[in-house]
């Protein structure tokens, strides 16, 4: 039989010897390292094991000529390769397992599936993010895409009774998480904004609160060399605030609106990373009303910022405008075709490079479950179609573009009774094509969390927020077809 070959009855010597690995004469243990620490001097060569007894640094397994392996032979007297070993992970014990149809080691160790694993593959187009070294559990906090190297950048938030200066970095492929440097990281705050900058490889993250106290500040995270630089702080700064937006533009950032623990503010200023600086908006026409709640969107068709909607401490809005970097401030069209959408804050809009989608949010009265796309230099407005699986009336979820498609997930209903944080999504490639329900995930509902988007591998990533049972640490990630 195939198990224990050459054991049992050979002996080894303490002859010192120079070779290793079977490159050369074994003559004792001493001249074979780790892995194959053991001399078979019958056949001259170091081993994993002679005797089972050898296998004891990878329990369960068996010696078979020459190799620890789990004891699942084929008719060939052969170990089965759809068997691994896996050493103790993410609180499981050392095993020996099927790789091809373990849900918790699906292909490779340590790879869980939230449903079957079939030919060693994830059934289900949603798995879990890696709770081995996650960041702690978070609401409010902000996170990035880095496209270059593939990771996730988490960052800050509130964990239910403070502000965090906290994060981590995740890589999906090896899932596994990176603790980001407290060295010359922004102070701890929740509500902030960030933005990718694809041309220095740096997340940049300004503004936000701590315990009601606007902020000015700000950092330049780069996830390659896990490094902090302070941002700039100059004249031409924008004053501490949160609930605000910040639209990255290809080469900078603009940062608007917001509230500063008194006002909702009309101001704003650009980050230019070229001049390591901060430049004013330019003037022209006045700004839009002071607002948060709303959303921003860069259009890359006309090199323009539009934002929609919001709260100005009294009223939700129902109005927008477009920002050049040239030109400052102009209206939209009042010739425009179609209706715009009623008055809401607290909602999602994305850039499907031909359009703005702006979905969901709530007024005063509650929360709704309808949209509008806004197309075009002339800003035409097509309604987003309520028939089929319309989602339910939401305000607080996410919302990203994903492989022609804009998929929406989370956020909660409204606050009176029965208040729920939904834990579905939806998804839909053209504002006049039906509503398509997205498989539902065994995560908790939630709202307050982030959804970061890899175009390369089609991929949502959703990750904390606030649940039922407090904010937690938990994420999915959903590959879009």
């Amino acid at each position: 039989g195939g198990m224990g070959q050459g054991g049992g009855t050979t002996t080894t010597t303490t002859t010192t010897t120079t070779g290793t690995g079977g490159a050369a004469e074994c003559k004792s243990n001493a001249g074979c390292t780790f892995p194959k620490a053991v001399c078979d001097v019958e056949q001259a060569k170091c081993v994993e094991c002679i005797t089972f007894a050898d296998c004891g640094f990878e329990p369960g397994t068996v010696c078979s000529k020459g190799a620890c392996v789990c004891p699942n032979l084929g008719a060939d007297g052969k170990p089965d390769p759809a068997f691994a070993f896996c050493p103790a992970y993410g609180g499981q014990p050392d095993r020996c397992v099927n790789i091809q149809t373990s849900k918790d080691d699906c292909g490779e160790c340590g790879h869980p599936c939230f449903g079957a694993c079939n030919a060693g593959a994830c059934a289900d187009p949603w798995e879990p993010t890696s709770a081995v070294g996650a960041p702690e559990a978070r609401r409010d906090h902000v996170a990035v895409w880095d496209p270059a190297d593939h990771l996730m950048v988490v960052w800050g938030g509130d964990d239910g009774s403070k502000a965090l200066d906290t994060g981590a970095i995740y890589d999906p492929a090896t899932r596994v998480w990176t603790k980001t440097s407290m060295v010359d990281a922004p102070s701890p705050r929740f509500n902030a904004t960030a933005v990718w900058d694809d041309n220095n490889h740096t997340m940049i993250v300004w503004g936000g609160q701590n315990a009601g106290t606007p902020l000015a500040t700000g950092g330049l995270f780069d996830p390659k060399t896990n490094t902090w630089k302070p941002l700039p702080l100059d004249v031409n700064a924008p004053a501490g605030r949160w609930n605000h937006t910040a639209a990255w533009t290809g080469t900078s950032m603009i940062v608007w609106g917001g509230f500063d623990g008194s006002s909702r503010l009309n101001t704003g200023a650009v980050y230019e990373p070229l001049l390591k600086g901060w430049t004013p908006l330019v003037s022209g026409a006045p700004a839009p009303a002071g607002r948060d709640g709303h959303t921003a969107v860069w259009r890359t068709a006309s090199n323009t910022m539009f934002i929609w909607g919001g709260f100005d401490g009294t009223n939700v809005l129902g109005d927008g405008a477009l920002y050049d970097k040239g030109t400052g401030w102009s209206s939209l069209n009042p010739n425009a075709l179609g209706t715009p959408p009623t008055p809401r804050s607290l909602h999602t809009a994305v850039w499907n490079l031909t359009s703005t989608l702006i979905w969901g949010g709530a007024d005063a009265s509650g929360s709704f479950a309808d949209g509008t796309s806004h197309k075009g230099d002339n800003g035409d407005w097509t309604p987003i179609t309520q028939s089929n699986n319309v989602p339910e009336p939401r305000r607080r979820h996410t919302a990203v573009w994903i492989a022609n498609q804009m998929i929406i997930w989370g956020g909660e209903s409204d606050p009176s009774a029965p208040h729920k944080l939904y834990d579905n999504g939806y998804s839909f490639k053209d504002p006049a094509s039906p509503w398509v329900a997205l498989p539902i995930v065994p995560i908790p509902g939630r709202t307050r969390h982030t959804a970061v988007v890899d175009e390369a591998e089609k991929h949502m990533i959703l990750w904390g927020g606030l649940t039922d049972a407090g904010v937690t640490s938990t994420g999915a990630i959903y590959t879009a077809k």
